[in-house]
């Protein structure tokens, strides 16, 4: 059954996947008529990075890989006060990862009222976007936790939810194997409720350099750093210093 406690709910989900206010998933798969291997009914219970019996995440990546994962709380039928996540260092018998290399964001959800551009039809550029969920509130930045007053700890009104975005460097000399760790996310109250971590380290490193070209639309950049309208496209087939 879902993971609960008197006042909130809580569960995990990976980091490609855009949450809804409602606790529903930005269906853009659906639209696109994607099938999503990873994703079924129950994901809140459980999915590739969930299981809500065990309380348990599980997370894998090789060396010098950022990884990430979100929690998403959602309050009951009374506010949480000062809410705040917490993760231990994680231990295996032959090393630690400390949590400095854990990141902890409070992702905040913005209004948008129009489409780019304002088409004469919102309601067909809507459903030519495929995934767009329309004119609605959508979890889009990312606010450090040590951040005052926007950071954390944060509130979490009735009825609502707040999602936490975690990001985790593997440090380039981490030990190989399963590591473990705990998430405590509290509140005003006291303990909401603990996840037990695990973190599966390939034995092998992701170079620091990068070998494959690639293209990216960076003109606001460009421009930043002096160059010419036309140059939006900046060194980015051989290599960008940005």
């Amino acid at each position: 059954e879902l993971m609960d406690s008197k006042a909130a709910s809580i569960w995990v989900i990976g980091d490609c996947y855009k949450i809804k206010q409602d606790g529903t998933l930005y269906d853009r798969f659906i639209n696109e008529g994607v099938t999503e291997p990873f994703i079924k009914p129950g994901y809140k219970e459980k999915n590739g990075w969930w299981d809500a019996k065990a309380s348990k995440v599980s997370l894998f990546g090789a060396k010098n890989e950022y990884i990430a994962f979100q929690i998403v709380i959602e309050a009951k039928d009374k506010d949480i006060d000062k809410v705040n996540v917490g993760i231990n260092d994680l231990k295996i018998s032959s090393g630690t990862i400390a949590e400095k290399n854990f990141g902890l964001f409070r992702e905040h959800f913005v209004q948008a009222n129009e489409p780019p551009g304002k088409p004469a039809e919102p309601d067909a550029w809507i459903k030519k976007r495929g995934g767009s969920m329309g004119f609605t509130k959508y979890a889009d930045p990312l606010i450090p936790f040590d951040v005052p007053t926007f950071g954390a700890p944060f509130a979490v009104a009735k009825s609502s939810l707040q999602i936490v975005w975690v990001d985790l460097l593997i440090p380039e000399d981490a030990k190989g194997g399963e590591y473990t760790s705990t998430i405590t996310i509290s509140a005003s109250s006291g303990e909401l409720k603990k996840l037990s971590l695990k973190l599966t380290v390939f034995d092998f490193t992701i170079p620091k350099e990068r070998h494959l070209p690639f293209w990216g639309n960076i003109s606001g950049p460009a421009k930043a750093y002096g160059k010419g309208e036309d140059d939006f496209n900046w060194k980015m087939t051989g290599g960008s210093d940005l």
